[in-house]
């Protein structure tokens, strides 16, 4: 999936898998500079995809920086 928008603490997301609020999931990316645990705060539901916002539950450290 791709992000839409991420913070140090949040990340906001799009995914085709159906999540629901307090769902716990691990991000990472290609370069490795992200892996961490997050958990879903809020989801948009639609027909073909769901909108999620989701919460680190532990500091990241400058990983929208690399």
């Amino acid at each position: 999936t791709v992000l839409e928008y991420g913070t140090a603490r949040e990340v906001i997301f799009r995914c085709a898998v159906p999540m629901d609020f307090g769902d716990r999931l691990r991000l990472t990316n290609r370069d490795g500079s992200l892996d961490a645990e997050a958990e879903v705060m809020a989801v948009q539901i639609s027909a073909s995809e769901t909108l999620v916002a989701a919460r680190f539950t532990a500091e990241v450290h400058n990983w929208i920086i690399k």
